[in-house]
């Protein structure tokens, strides 16, 4: 495929002196797999630290794709057509049947706006809500040490994460070791000068 910018309307750039791209999968391509399984790991010994039964745990990749919903409410992540409405829908790592899933959803419809919902929108939402799954598993068979609502234990797997990616230690990982995290593009640093030598902000 011929590579270049592709847009969907008329946009005049008589005006534009410099175009700025979002740096995570515009510029940087990331091998997802090991970005998402060194996140988890993190966050596993994070949640485990603060006697959340999370030690044992292992990454499970193929459980979670970009694009789903969690449901806090009902510690469910749901998959949505563009009216709202659930096609599909899983409680923990368990799929609903039918009859569940009828019960659950037919009256409801997923509005993201509403704190209800959150959109797993980024890949970099996988292991935070392979995590929150395989808890919610736990939560419902009473190993928390702690009474703990859906709502609960998803705050708490965020804000562990979130200190994950704040304190350094899995960035300082991928910067030592840039070719098991990220695809390098030979063609990115000849594109950029390019464009420098054209008067034009590549980034």
């Amino acid at each position: 495929m011929k590579r270049g910018i592709f847009c969907n309307r008329t946009l005049n750039l008589r005006t534009i002196h410099a175009i700025g791209y979002d740096l995570d999968y515009t510029l940087v391509h990331y091998r997802v797999g090991e970005w998402e399984r060194r996140a988890y790991a993190h966050l596993r010994a994070k949640l485990a630290g603060q006697s959340w039964p999370a030690a044992d745990l292992e990454f499970q990749p193929e459980l979670m794709i970009r694009g789903l919903v969690i449901d806090l409410d009902r510690g469910n992540v749901v998959k949505a057509d563009r009216f709202g409405y659930v096609k599909r829908a899983c409680h923990g790592t368990r799929f609903l049947d039918y009859d569940e899933q009828r019960r659950a959803y037919s009256q409801t419809l997923v509005d993201l706006a509403e704190p209800r919902w959150v959109f797993l929108n980024t890949l970099f939402s996988l292991s935070e809500a392979c995590m929150y799954a395989q808890l919610v598993d736990r939560l419902d068979a009473r190993r928390f040490p702690a009474a703990l609502t859906y709502r609960d234990l998803y705050d708490g797997v965020k804000a562990s994460l979130d200190e994950t990616h704040m304190e350094g230690q899995l960035k300082a990982e991928i910067v030592a070791d840039p070719e098991r995290f990220i695809d390098l593009d030979p063609e990115t640093p000849s594109r950029c000068s390019t464009r420098r030598r054209r008067g034009a902000s590549c980034c």
